[in-house]
């Protein structure tokens, strides 16, 4: 059995540059996401930098990553709809205990996630025991632990639900109008931001064809400020928290086709809640 192999990589003006086997890039542009248009009044207010970034045997891939002005991390999960679903978070508190089940036990933790704490007493005694990094940590070819998936199968499909609980799912359908969820509207201020996307559009379709989510939160002038905005490519899912303190937020959806297809296969299911 082939032990994963870990890497990790000094951060140079937090953006990292991080290593496969055969190449280094930067992680300016995610490999499952199409180039996002930056507009005046919606731009992106900072950069997530990397903690970790996890890739999976079966085709997963896991981001950890954290922002320094809204003081927010996030939790990235990406896939192919037919190959494999993501992590479900349903039994965690916080995003420290997340990264300890997802990752085996002689894998680095980054310092900064160590930041958010965990009560969890199982956690607590995990973290003794584990070493810690104060630069990214990069993994290829690990393996599936056993916890649990957001899905029995080894795969999505289009209508596939992710959490076992939402504020919001709509399912696949053609002519699907944007719309925009707040915070306010399911109980008020909360800890974290959670959405899914599954771009139902064929894979060998255009990347322009993406199915997108923006997630923001409202800073201390009581203004919206947006920190993750990602356009998902035909044929791919994308599961994104973004959080830590509790606040006001809202996550917002829209599509590469303007909600006016010209065939029926242009569709895509999103799903997301708010939660502490």
């Amino acid at each position: 059995m082939n032990k994963p192999e870990y890497f990790l990589i000094e951060k140079q003006d937090k953006k990292e540059i991080y290593m496969t086997d055969n190449e280094t890039f930067s992680n300016e542009q995610d490999s499952y996401t199409s180039p996002v248009n930056q507009h005046d009044n919606d731009r992106l207010e900072a950069i997530e930098y990397t903690l970790a970034e996890l890739h999976y045997k079966n085709g997963l891939r896991v981001v950890f990553s954290y922002d320094e002005i809204s003081n927010d991390y996030g939790l990235l999960q990406q896939g192919r709809i037919d190959e494999c679903v993501p992590f479900s978070l349903d039994e965690y508190d916080t995003l420290l205990e997340a990264y300890l089940s997802m990752t085996p036990k002689d894998m680095p933790i980054p310092e900064e996630l160590l930041e958010e704490e965990t009560k969890r007493e199982d956690s607590i005694s995990t973290i003794k025991d584990r070493s810690t990094s104060p630069i990214c940590v990069v993994a290829n070819q690990v393996e599936l632990p056993v916890i649990s998936f957001a899905s029995t199968s080894a795969s999505q499909s289009c209508f596939s639900t992710y959490y076992s609980w939402w504020d919001w799912h709509d399912s696949a359908t053609p002519g699907l109008a944007p719309k925009t969820y707040y915070a306010s509207s399911f109980g008020g201020k909360k800890r974290y931001a959670q959405s899914y996307i599954a771009n139902c559009t064929p894979s060998d379709w255009g990347s322009w064809l993406w199915a997108r989510h923006r997630i923001y939160y409202k800073n201390a002038s009581g203004n919206y400020k947006k920190h993750y905005d990602s356009k998902v490519k035909p044929g791919f899912w994308e599961a994104k928290t973004k959080g830590s303190i509790k606040r006001w937020r809202r996550v917002a959806y829209d599509d590469g086709w303007n909600s006016t297809p010209n065939n029926s296969d242009l569709k895509y299911t999103r799903e997301g809640r708010f939660r502490n």
